[in-house]
């Protein structure tokens, strides 16, 4: 296999969000790797890395709309039509045509008469939020079904199956008690250790690795949890986890860490069932003929499962349930837990089988299954549960919106959700706020902004104003346009500032205050101080242009701001060299370049997962992960693998100046066929650094780099 072919495939599920894991790559890829290979060269683009929080479960959706498209039709089980195995094509047409017009009239009908369920003619007007509820489950199936065809209904090879109860999950021995909290505990012996990498303070977010100043949690290998005490250096809980609920392929997506609660987070295909479905194909004689297909669909769901953690030599699960649709993001704030993922509700047969997603065994309730009047995205919903982490059984909040969703904001007391909504003539993206409280959600606003978000970091809360940095595309002038839009609590725009950098796209977003640090770019990189203290008038205080660009800013102390990107020159950028750039931002009118430093043939987890950039003791020192790569070629100067060394660097901006204090290198190398290189992690505790791979644990002298001991994750020590 070609390098640049190996990745640029994977590039292709690493965009907008999609993150594919490495074994699943490997299966499932092999197809479109061969049909690369066979294009010239000059079609092959740079491979560039780029991950969303949450990641796994947006391609493993990517991989069931390939898989679960292939249907079993049975020819022997065609359906007589009066008394003949065959239709003449002319009257087929005439009758499928009088079959959709009757649809048609029907859905009509339905509409302007009273629901027998509810006495209601259509579903509740939109409020103040600008979503709609339903009375019913069927009136929430007619809303949906107005929005598609009959032959879309009978055609549908999607994911979606029959929502199905699930045997209550298990409780862990001596947990008979339910609702009443557990007194949180402590480890004998901590050190103040590293926390997560979070863009809003007091809001936590979920990571493959946390620590409690003693103790390592860390989701190995995709599916094992492993526990590693640092003081002894000795793996004391390892366990596999596994599908529950008849499901099948679990893969663990990462976790929380809050007292003696852990959290953890993971996704499965839900159990099988055989749907048949009745289709019509046309023979080349010009005949329809009838036949059953059977299909074999499948959904996503969402595993939470929650462990006690106050006896590390006896870690319990206390409970464990589910949630429809694929795990998409998530947040932790006060305690409460709120999960959002992803629904399918495609299913042959009709969306009847499955629109209506369940939390903890439940349906949703038609009175929080939510939608915009003019919504078109049917094929599926964004799924959001609340609950308490410290509860036994812990009572679930839980609502459905329509649509997907492309990335979420969370304040302390507001959810937002962006979706791209291409379905819409307006376009852009669509906004949906939810007040959040002890686990409750309810709807607030609707809005939209043209254009669309990089990430997260593109959206920030401050004094009721919600500011959105965006890229749209003018088809007539071809041509990028990068702004700045400032939202009201109602989400209607009140003040916007638009095409700051010619076309160019936004790449990276630091919200500081009342100033907006933004980086665009085409052929180099400037980065602008946008003041946002009017939010009727946002306006440009400064700017500062050079090579290459930033793909995540972090700032440093009140005066420094830290960008971690790639090299370029002039004309472009160098995806090949990471980059790590100091601005001076204390005057917003003049920001300036302090220091920079580049490493050749380097990579950087930071570039697509900011929770692996780590903040150092001091405030101006930080700790960001490396992937050296070197190239492998045979005797004829052919390309047959890549070989990483994995090192985190410690590195000091004090007195505006970039140096590296110390560096930890794993003393493994890693080649192009291993999934290591791509969830190098790691954290520090008290005097030492641990540098984490899928299946081991390094621990380092913080002062000088030292490797003084190593874990294994495969098994207890």
């Amino acid at each position: 296999m070609k390098k640049e072919n190996y990745y640029d495939i994977k590039a292709m599920f690493d965009s907008d969000g999609v993150k594919l894991p490495e074994p699943l790559f490997k299966e499932n890829m092999v197809g479109k790797i061969k049909e690369r290979e066979s294009k010239p060269a000059s079609s092959v683009r740079q491979f560039k890395p780029k991950r969303k929080a949450a990641a796994i479960v947006s391609a493993a959706a990517v991989l069931a709309l390939i898989v679960t498209a292939v249907a079993v039709s049975s020819k022997s089980d065609k359906l007589p039509v009066s008394g003949n195995t065959t239709v003449p094509a002319a009257a087929a047409t005439q009758a499928e045509n009088e079959t959709v017009a009757a649809a048609a009239q029907e859905q009509t009908t339905a509409a302007a008469e009273p629901s027998e369920t509810t006495g209601t003619t259509q579903p509740e007007a939109p409020d103040d939020s600008g979503l709609m509820t339903f009375q019913s489950e069927d009136e929430f199936i007619k809303f949906l079904s107005s929005k598609i065809t009959t032959s879309e209904k009978t055609t549908m090879a999607g994911v979606g199956e029959s929502i199905k109860d699930f045997a209550a999950a298990p409780m862990a021995p001596g947990d008979a008690s339910t609702g009443d909290a557990i007194a949180e505990g402590s480890s004998s012996s901590k050190e103040t250790g590293s926390e997560t990498n979070t863009q809003v303070d007091g809001v936590d977010e979920a990571d493959i690795i946390k620590n409690d100043g003693r103790y390592i949690y860390v989701i190995s290998e995709y599916r094992k949890l492993c526990v590693v005490d640092t003081e002894s250096m000795k793996t004391v809980f390892s366990q596999e986890l596994t599908a529950i609920n008849d499901g099948s392929n679990y893969m663990a997506n990462e976790m929380y860490l809050t007292g003696n609660r852990l959290i953890v987070l993971g996704s499965q295909n839900k159990k099988f069932e055989q749907i048949e479905v009745n289709e019509s194909e046309t023979t080349q004689a010009g005949d329809t003929v009838f036949s059953t297909a059977r299909y074999f669909p499948f959904n996503y769901e969402t595993v939470i499962r929650i462990f006690d953690l106050s006896d590390k030599n006896n870690i319990s699960l206390v409970t464990s349930f589910t949630q429809d649709g694929t795990y998409s993001d998530s947040r932790l704030v006060d305690g409460y837990a709120y999960i959002i993922t992803h629904y399918n509700i495609n299913s042959p047969g009709g969306i009847e089988k499955g629109a209506v997603p369940s939390v903890k065994n439940e349906k949703i309730t038609c009175d929080c299954l939510w939608a915009e009047r003019n919504c078109n995205d049917y094929t599926g919903q964004t799924v959001i549960s609340g609950f308490s982490v410290s509860e036994y059984d812990p009572t679930v909040s839980k609502i459905s919106v329509v649509g997907y969703t492309n990335e979420i904001y969370c304040s302390k007391n507001t959810l937002y959700l962006l979706s791209s909504n291409w379905y819409k003539e307006s376009g852009g993206m669509d906004i949906y706020s939810f007040s959040l409280k002890d686990g409750k959600i309810e709807k607030k606003a609707t809005g939209n902004v043209p254009g669309s978000v990089k990430n997260n970091y593109s959206v920030d809360e401050k004094d009721g104003c919600l500011r959105v940095a965006t890229t749209d595309y003018n088809y007539k002038t071809d041509k990028d346009i990068s702004s700045v839009y400032v939202l009201d609590e109602k989400l209607d725009i009140v003040g916007k500032l638009t095409d700051i950098a010619p076309d160019e796209q936004v790449k990276s977003v630091r919200f500081i205050g009342n100033i907006a640090y933004i980086v665009t770019f085409r052929n180099t990189d400037p980065l602008f101080a946008v003041d946002l203290s009017d939010p009727k008038n946002p306006t440009i205080l400064g700017q500062v242009k050079l090579p290459g660009f930033s793909e995540y800013l972090h700032p440093l102390g009140d005066n420094l701001l830290v960008g971690i990107g790639y090299d370029g020159d002039d004309d472009s950028a160098d995806f090949q060299s990471l980059k790590i750039t100091l601005f001076d931002i204390s005057d917003p009118l003049n920001p300036a370049v302090k220091d920079s430093l580049v490493y050749e043939n380097t990579s950087s987890r930071v570039l697509y997962e900011p929770k692996s950039f780590i903040m150092g003791q001091n405030g101006s020192d930080f700790y960001i992960p490396t992937s050296k790569e070197k190239e492998h070629y045979d005797i004829l100067g052919e390309w047959y693998k890549s070989t990483y060394t994995l090192t985190y660097l410690h590195i000091s901006a004090e007195n505006g100046t970039l140096s590296v204090l110390t560096s930890y290198t794993v003393p493994k190398k890693f080649d192009t066929d291993h999934a290591s290189y791509d969830i190098f992690t790691g954290a520090y505790i008290g005097e030492n650094f641990y540098a984490v791979v899928d299946t081991a644990i390094y621990r380092f002298t913080l002062s000088d780099g030292t490797k003084t001991a190593e874990a294994s994750l495969k098994k207890v020590s």
